[in-house]
């Protein structure tokens, strides 16, 4: 079976900035503001503003990435790595046993990479802001309910998940410790090959806190996500045929998944 030819290896990477959020500083009160035009413009708030009382904290970032220069000729792109940088950790604070009334859904946070060949919509980022099955692009959950997008769709993405210290050690030690123990991480995607001009990469923060609660000050709740470089490792190549080209091209699209 003839190979594809390979021409160079290069990377692809987006980059997200910072979000913070507190309820000492009133920040969270004008959250949706915060994020859709403000300090945090890059970001986006999923499913309106934010209230009172128990949220879910749904954060989003998507981007374009043009690669026509990669694929010109009938070339190729194939990815074989994902890579994700940041300065610090992300963390965070969600209460105690105060929010016991709550307590199955307080002390996590879930934060998901993705490079995809179609835009996720917003029915895409509903799947994935769920808090017992949530639903990648491709997968389909326990529950029966499947993705819009197939296996050849998604590109490779990275999933994680984070525990609060306060659901570990409880006491006032660690009520202004916003320390989060990474508790599942996980590479997701196969580096299908992309023949079409352009690829996305989506960022999604998810988890549940009383984010305008400022009682008792020294437990505070907040988010803090640092900025972030994620990359895909790959290299331009050749189709093997014309039908290689089209089948891929079909994949990409969604039409077939062969």
């Amino acid at each position: 079976m003839p190979k594809r030819k390979i021409h160079h290896t290069t990377q692809l990477s987006a980059s997200t900035g910072l979000c913070r959020f507190d309820a000492a500083s009133g920040s969270f009160e004008g959250a949706s503001n915060l994020v859709l035009g403000g300090s945090y413009g890059n970001w986006d708030l999923f499913g309106g503003g934010i209230t009172g009382g128990l949220n879910a904290i749904q954060l989003y970032n998507k981007q374009r990435i043009d690669i026509s220069g990669l694929t010109i000729d009938e070339d190729m792109w194939k990815s074989t790595a994902i890579r994700v940088e940041q300065a610090e950790p992300v963390r965070g604070n969600f209460g105690d046993a105060r929010n016991s009334t709550n307590a199955s859904i307080y002390g996590f946070l879930r934060e998901y990479h993705l490079f995809t060949t179609k835009e996720l919509d917003d029915t895409d980022l509903q799947l994935m802001f769920n808090l017992t099955n949530p639903t990648l692009p491709s997968f389909t959950t326990t529950n029966g309910i499947s993705s819009q997008l197939n296996e050849n769709q998604l590109i490779y993405g990275i999933c994680n998940e984070f525990n609060s210290m306060q659901n570990i050690v409880s006491g006032e030690l660690f009520n202004l410790d916003w320390r989060l123990v990474p508790a599942y991480s996980n590479v997701i995607g196969s580096g299908a090959a992309v023949a079409q001009d352009h690829i996305y990469y989506t960022r999604v923060v998810f988890c549940y806190m009383n984010p305008t609660d400022q009682s008792p000050a020294s437990a505070i709740q907040g988010i803090d996500i640092p900025a972030a470089r994620v990359s895909l490792i790959g290299s331009v190549v050749s189709p093997t045929n014309q039908n290689d080209l089209f089948a891929t091209l079909a994949n990409n699209s969604g039409v077939v998944s062969w």
